[in-house]
Order: C-alpha cells, then structure tokens, then sequence
C-alpha cells in the first residue's frame, strides 16, 4: 500500500504543479491537462486485493484534492469515490494491461469532467457553456493516455521490482 500511497502523492503533486505552472482552468483550457491523481486511481487498482483498502485511499486523495486544489468540500472526494467504484466495476470485466488502463482513464477522466460540470451547474455554482466541458475533455485526452502509459510501466516495474503482487 506504500508503494500506491506514494504514486498518488507524486501524482497529486504533479495536479498542483501542473495547475500553478500552466494555470489552465475550465475557460482556458491545455492539452498538457489531466487530473493525473485520477489516472494514478485507475493504474494501481488492479494491485488492490482489498477493495475497502483502495476506496479508503481514494476518499482520502478526494478530500485532500477538494483542500489543495478546488477549494470545495467533498465535492471531489464524492466525485473520486464514484469513479472509484466504476473503475472497479470495469476491471471486473477486463484484464489488466496497458490498453484497458489507457481505455479506463479516458473514461475516468470524461467521468470527472462531466461529474464535476453537471455538479456545479446543479448546485448553482456556476454557469459555464457546454462547449467549455468539450474542449477540456478533448484537450485532456492526451495527456492523459501519455501519463497513463507512463505510470502503467512505471507502476509495473515498481511491484515486479519489489515483488508486490496485491495489497491485501
């Protein structure tokens, strides 16, 4: 569990860099954009025997994204947590390799965009146009089928070398 606490932490750093150094936001939108912290949930699940384990680690990087980030109470941490549950939902059906992981992100990813959008819209927080949501999930999807590949690799080089198999 070290080993996927510590990918998480790196990838929720590389969110708060990335957002501070490109300042990209929902009207001014990069392809070097991803919510990395979502893809990292996405490439260490299948190394999760034990699902309260994950869904514990995922409510907590919610809550700290919600602090750190957005400065929202439990707005990612609910978001999080519903992605969580479909990523489990879909690796129940799929077998672990860098295709499904690329796959699995990208509707993670469009996941968090359209959660978060129709959330804001619903609470009243904002009111942003559609076409707004579009561009940040097309301009996403690059970075994030690049840093899922990535951190696939990294990942699986990592457990091999330290010959993790599942977080019981």
């Amino acid at each position: 569990m070290v080993l996927s606490t510590i990918i998480l932490i790196i990838s929720f750093f590389i969110d708060n860099i990335s957002s501070n150094l490109i300042a990209y936001t929902l009207t001014n939108s990069s392809i070097l954009m991803t919510i990395y912290t979502v893809v990292a949930l996405v490439v260490i699940y299948p190394y999760f025997d034990n699902d309260k384990k994950y869904l514990i680690l995922t409510l907590a990087f919610g809550l700290l994204f919600d602090i750190a980030s957005s400065n929202t109470f439990l707005l990612n941490t609910t978001i999080f947590f519903l992605i969580a549950l479909i990523i489990k939902f879909i690796y129940m059906f799929l077998s672990d390799n860098v295709l499904t992981t690329i796959i699995i992100s990208v509707i993670a990813i469009v996941l968090y965009y359209l959660l978060s959008y129709f959330i804001v819209i619903i609470v009243n927080y904002g009111d942003y146009p559609i076409f707004l949501l579009w561009e940040a999930i097309y301009k996403s999807l690059i970075m994030t089928i690049i840093y899922s590949v990535i951190l696939y690799f990294i990942a699986q080089i990592l457990y091999n070398k330290f010959n993790i198999k599942f977080i019981k």
